[in-house]
């Protein structure tokens, strides 16, 4: 059996119960491995992508949540480990919490990260594209979210196919209520919703547009979410 690889941030991570993306692979039959992680910037993305290149096979599923496009990461020398600037800035509400910054060339990284958000990213997925080009070779079927939805965002990656929500999927999500942070960022009771949505727009990981548009009239969660969680989304 083939298994579907999720790589992302905390879009990715649901703390007690399966992501959208664990419930379809499982509709559609495939095993389903999570290798995403709260707070992962879209570099970190990239390396835990490295890091399981061996294990995934022709005829496997890639899917991924990608980042905030703002956040980055940086050394921390006491701790001797690479953190997230999710940890100082808050992406969805722009703030800023510097307290916990140790150096003034961290805080000069995040205001890069902020204002030169394009440059960064044209570099970064230039090694993401590179990345996904190999397995695309390889056999290996690409899906992948971005979380928010500049201009230039559609030139970033060339391979694959990129499920595409207006504004991206965290406004999305906002916008139909479904970002009440009851199950990680989700409302309750919307895995199942989202799961559908995939299965639908993929024909069951089996589509290879290089994007598949999704509108709101599209959703009819009365179908697949709970009533008491309908009343708290309509």
């Amino acid at each position: 059996m083939n298994t579907v690889y999720h790589f992302g941030d905390s879009y990715g991570v649901i703390p007690h119960g399966k992501t959208f993306v664990e419930l379809a692979a499982n509709q559609a039959g495939y095993n389903y491995c999570n290798k995403s992680l709260g707070g992962f910037c879209n570099e970190m993305i990239l390396n835990t992508l490295l890091q399981n290149l061996s294990i995934i096979k022709p005829e496997d599923v890639v899917f991924v949540n990608f980042s905030f496009l703002p956040r980055g990461c940086w050394y921390d020398e006491k701790f001797n480990r690479i953190r997230s600037t999710n940890e100082l800035y808050h992406d969805v509400y722009s703030s800023k919490q510097y307290i916990e910054a140790k150096g003034e060339h961290v805080v000069a990284l995040i205001d890069y990260y902020l204002h030169h958000t394009k440059d960064y990213n044209v570099r970064i997925f230039t090694l993401v594209n590179s990345v996904l080009e190999f397995l695309n070779q390889k056999g290996v079927k690409i899906y992948y979210i971005f979380v928010e939805n500049p201009e230039w965002i559609d030139s970033l990656i060339k391979v694959g196919t990129n499920i595409k929500f207006n504004e991206g999927f965290c406004t999305w999500l906002q916008k139909n209520k479904f970002h009440l942070e009851e199950e990680g960022h989700y409302s309750k009771g919307i895995q199942p919703l989202l799961a559908n949505l995939v299965l639908n727009k993929t024909d069951q990981f089996k589509e290879k547009s290089k994007r598949l548009f999704v509108d709101s009239y599209e959703v009819d969660f009365k179908e697949v979410t709970p009533k008491k969680v309908i009343s708290k989304l309509i």
